[in-house]
């Protein structure tokens, strides 16, 4: 006897990374590459006092192990039409006869009595499972008693909690059908050292942890930090580990974003006065220095302090000028002039298409010399049509070109 799936091909991740390149030549800009590379699913994290868990549905397996006399192996269900049902065919068996099985989920087996079916006049078993995942844990008041659905999300089931206090938090999924009740497992994308079910460590939020020197608060016409969005991807984790954070070489609040390939930026308001760092990988002291020394610079007034690095090159950068050791990025192009996204692609980001005043993806200088800008974002699967934008106003003057790139994933 066999087993056949219903569809040959799994369906692969929507989630998808969007990386491109363009190049200054001659004054003009023309785009270098524009591809998609698949992204890695997110597995669950904590940030900023929440929890964000996450179970892609690459890393779910479904198998029905049958308990007959007729049919006792196991076969694998899956969900080619990303519909949340789990399918499987059974051939070989006797027509009209009824065999029995148990679901397992990731390895556990449900519990209980088993299912049961009948052959079809082909004899063939055709299984079906559609489950309702969840999540349930120390994380809420009812101390993992309560069960929280999770939804789904570009090939991901996904539920965000409320924001915690500080501490270690222990949480299993859960699949729930009728027939074959809950089977409770572990995070296949976090699991366990020991026992059945995952933990995680939830930090203070920024809120809570004033830092040792308290940042500069901007008024309204005060200066402010760069919004810098995490992308997928990087290498290596920098982190700024100064006076103004109490030099902690691992903190996540001054963590360097990864922007794109190997560049990471820094962006924070200092308040006046004398501040030393180093940029460092995290939980070590190896990085960047002034030859061993720290970075200093002097504030007469609340500043923003960018930081970057781009670890391919080996070098790093400071905004602000006469930092020893350290080389000031000075922009050749200005706020106005700087390349951003546009085309129907803006809708993802919560822009109007086509609008290059609302246009929020903007490239990123890699090479600290106005030569090549980059610029990475995950999408979801799609076509879209986009072109690089020269500022915010006049489309038609500030095109990089005269084709619009059409991309399909």
């Amino acid at each position: 006897m066999s087993y056949r799936r219903k569809k040959p091909i799994r369906a692969l991740s929507l989630l998808l990374a969007i990386m491109m390149t363009i190049e200054l030549i001659a004054g003009v800009f023309r785009p270098v590459l524009a591809e998609a590379a698949e992204a890695e699913p997110k597995s669950t994290y904590a940030d900023e006092g929440k929890l964000y868990f996450r179970l892609p549905q690459t890393l779910i397996q479904v198998t029905a192990s049958g308990a007959s006399a007729g049919w006792n192996e196991a076969a694998e269900l899956t969900d080619p039409d990303n519909d949340g049902t789990y399918t499987a065919e059974v051939t070989g068996l006797q027509a009209g006869e009824e065999y029995a099985y148990a679901i397992a989920v990731n390895g556990v087996q449900q519990s209980g009595s088993p299912l049961t079916a009948s052959a079809d006049d082909q004899g063939i078993l055709r299984l079906s499972y559609t489950p309702v995942f969840k999540v349930t844990g120390s994380f809420d008041a009812s101390g993992g008693a309560d069960q929280y659905p999770l939804a789904l999300e570009s090939g991901t089931y996904q539920y965000e909690t409320e924001m915690l206090p500080a501490g270690e938090y222990t949480y299993a999924f859960i699949a729930s059908s009728e027939g074959t009740g809950d089977i409770r497992f572990s995070d296949p994308g976090n699991p366990p050292a020991d026992g059945p079910d995952s933990k995680i460590t939830v930090e203070a939020a920024a809120s809570e942890q004033p830092p040792a020197e308290p940042a500069a608060k901007a008024g309204l016409s005060g200066p402010a930090p760069d919004p810098l969005v995490d992308q997928p991807g990087g290498a290596s984790k920098w982190v700024i580990a100064g006076s103004f954070q109490g030099w902690n070489n691992s903190s996540e609040e001054t963590r360097m974003k990864h922007l794109t390939g190997d560049f990471y930026q820094y962006s924070a308001v200092l308040d006046a006065g004398h501040h030393e760092f180093k940029i460092v990988k995290s939980g070590t002291w190896d990085g960047f220095s002034n030859n061993g020394n720290n970075f200093a610079f002097d504030l007469d007034a609340p500043a923003k302090v960018n930081i970057y690095v781009n670890e391919k090159l080996g070098e790093a950068r400071i905004n602000l000028p006469n930092v020893q050791g350290l080389p000031q990025y000075a922009p050749k192009l200005t706020e106005a002039e700087w390349p951003r996204l546009v085309g129907n692609i803006q809708k993802l980001f919560g822009e109007n298409e086509w609008a290059p005043g609302e246009a929020k993806q903007m490239f990123v200088d890699t090479r600290f010399d106005g030569s090549v800008y980059e610029l990475q974002r995950p999408v979801p699967a799609g076509k879209y049509e986009m072109k690089v934008v020269l500022g915010d106003r006049r489309m038609e003057s500030r095109i990089t070109g005269t084709k619009t790139a059409t991309i399909f994933f």
